[in-house]
């Protein structure tokens, strides 16, 4: 996430104490809504367009995005940050996003 995104995020959810849970859930998901939906981070967009992630309800988009696209969605998000990222967000959605973006790539790579 980058660090627009992670303050845009910190502001409108009133706190900088953001920690995913151990199930993985968002802590910005009340009653399965996003409580920072208006300036969700662009993983939060790419939710569901990517076969790596998938809506678990089974709702699928008029076209899947490839790997390739989202990470380049990712970059440029960070590139409009200043291509400052942001650590804080331990065990983040985006975090556990990118490495799965990640792994899968490798994955291809190795064949």
């Amino acid at each position: 996430m980058s660090q627009t995104e992670w303050e845009r995020l910190t502001r409108a959810a009133g706190s900088e104490e953001l920690y995913v849970q151990e199930s993985g859930r968002c802590p910005l998901l009340v009653n399965g809504r996003c409580r920072v939906y208006p300036v969700r981070p662009m993983i939060c967009r790419l939710w569901g367009l990517t076969k790596d992630m998938a809506c678990p309800y089974g709702c699928e988009p008029e076209r899947w995005l490839e790997a390739e696209e989202a990470r380049q969605f990712l970059r440029a998000a960070e590139q409009l940050s200043g291509g400052r990222m942001n650590g804080i967000f331990p065990r983040s959605t985006a975090h556990l996003a990118r490495r799965r973006l990640a792994q899968d790539a490798l994955e291809q790579v190795r064949g």
